[in-house]
């Protein structure tokens, strides 16, 4: 029905309908406003959360363009944030390098499996390491895919860790040419750790043990275990320190000769909680030893058994060694002799 047939009341009735709906859209324009500005909001005190943080948050479209980066990671690379967004990492880091980002986004974007690493980033002619966790976000509204990068600098931690590394290495290099091993014991479990010189001493694979005090026993030798546990216990009642002389059979039946010597650790109790100790070889030493006391026998029998007097003396003639026939012949004891010089 056109205006001009509708009767008064009835404009007047459609007026008021016009009226509430002109309401209801601007209602709805200042509830949109609001709701617009409430996001605003929302957004700006996330964007604040994350560039409060030390760790680096960046964020990569399907295209792998940054698309947002917080305070921290244009901090750390160097860049204003403009001269990031819509950039990806061959604008700022070598190829060999960007490849092998773009790899590891591409296997977030098709698995949706989240991805753990350490890599490294040259920036400049610095060299940095990262920390990184990569996983998949959806925009539930435009189902745009999104990776969301986090990443914390561990250079620093590398260098400590690269730094300790050499000198283990050193340590162990060392051990080996003293054939000296170390070892630390929880009292409690008697659970062991062994430097790698000690496996190589007793002849074990350390791939295949897990050493324990009761497997430690187990090479010592018989005729020395005893004496071994006893020393052991008395030093863990605080009574004398461990330090022993004793034979271990190798894995591979070898007898060898060693020197453990450890100190033990106590709590504020008195009781023991550790025991830090060394294990040294001195096979060759006691054969050495030996070898030099075989002689001193050989010497001796044939100093004291000589047909002639035989006389040492030093420089200012001080009497040091006498055989038997001096001793006869002159008429002292070799006590006598030590006290007289040849003056």
């Amino acid at each position: 029905m056109k205006d001009e047939d509708k009767t008064k009341p009835e404009l007047i009735s459609e007026l008021k309908h016009l009226r509430l709906r002109v309401d209801e859209i601007a209602k709805m324009k200042g509830e949109s406003k609001q709701s617009g500005k409430r996001l605003d909001q929302t957004r700006k005190f996330y964007e604040n959360i994350l560039n409060s943080m030390d760790d680096l948050v960046i964020v990569k479209d399907m295209l792998h363009r940054w698309v947002f980066l917080n305070d921290a990671a244009c901090k750390f690379w160097g860049f204003k944030r403009e001269e990031l967004i819509g950039k990806s990492d061959y604008d700022i880091f070598p190829k060999e390098e960007a490849d092998v980002y773009w790899e590891k986004d591409n296997k977030v974007f098709e698995t949706n499996e989240v991805d753990l690493n350490e890599e490294s980033q040259t920036i400049g002619a610095e060299r940095h390491f990262l920390s990184t966790k990569k996983s998949l976000y959806r925009d539930i509204r435009t189902g745009n895919k999104y990776v969301v990068a986090i990443g914390r600098d561990i250079t620093e931690r590398k260098s400590v860790e690269e730094g300790l590394k050499n000198s283990e290495a050193v340590l162990a290099r060392a051990e080996q040419i003293a054939h000296l091993g170390s070892w630390e014991m929880d009292v409690a479990t008697g659970e062991l750790f062994w430097s790698q010189e000690i496996y190589r001493m007793f002849g074990a694979d350390q791939e295949e043990m897990s050493p324990t005090y009761e497997l430690v026993l187990r090479f010592i030798h018989p005729g020395d275990k005893e004496a071994v546990v006893r020393s052991h216990n008395k030093a863990l009642a605080g009574k004398t320190p461990h330090s022993i002389k004793h034979r271990i059979v190798r894995s591979d039946g070898e007898i060898r000769t060693v020197h453990e010597c450890a100190i033990v650790i106590f709590d504020e109790t008195g009781k023991p909680v550790r025991m830090v100790g060394t294990v040294q070889d001195i096979t060759e030493q006691e054969v050495i030893q030996e070898t030099l006391r075989e002689s001193e026998e050989k010497y001796r029998t044939l100093f004291d058994n000589a047909a002639d007097a035989i006389v040492i003396s030093d420089e200012e003639g001080n009497f040091l060694e006498v055989n038997r026939v001096a001793c006869e012949r002159f008429g002292y004891s070799k006590e006598e002799f030590t006290h007289m010089t040849s003056a």
